[in-house]
């Protein structure tokens, strides 16, 4: 009974590692995407490639992204169904990014 008992300790507990470990690389990735989108917000407004009012826009929208993943942790856990959303969301603000620095408005 005991190598049982201890078989099943050791693959619970490398799953509950495993479980772990998968999280933070995640979480390390949607912030890492952020930063990147902010950084790229900040250069359209230091090269004169966003108006002021543009970059208002894209940083509500940036906000909204974040407010929509901070809706869909409540539970302690992002479902598929949410990740696809927010991954839409992002999509959608590097998209709207890339449009209004390349639209030729300059402030």
């Amino acid at each position: 009974m005991k190598p049982i008992t201890a078989a099943l300790a050791l693959l619970i507990s490398v799953f509950f590692v495993e479980t772990v470990q998968a999280h933070p690389h995640k979480q390390h990735r949607y912030a890492k995407h952020h930063a990147h989108q902010q950084q790229r917000i900040k250069h359209g407004m230091a090269t004169g490639q966003l108006t002021q009012k543009e970059a208002a826009q894209l940083q509500l929208q940036q906000a909204q992204v974040r407010h929509s993943k901070k809706l869909a942790q409540l539970d302690g856990r992002i479902t598929h169904c949410e990740r696809a959303h927010l991954k839409a969301e992002q999509a959608r603000l590097n998209q709207n990014i890339f449009i209004q620095k390349h639209d030729r408005q300059t402030r």
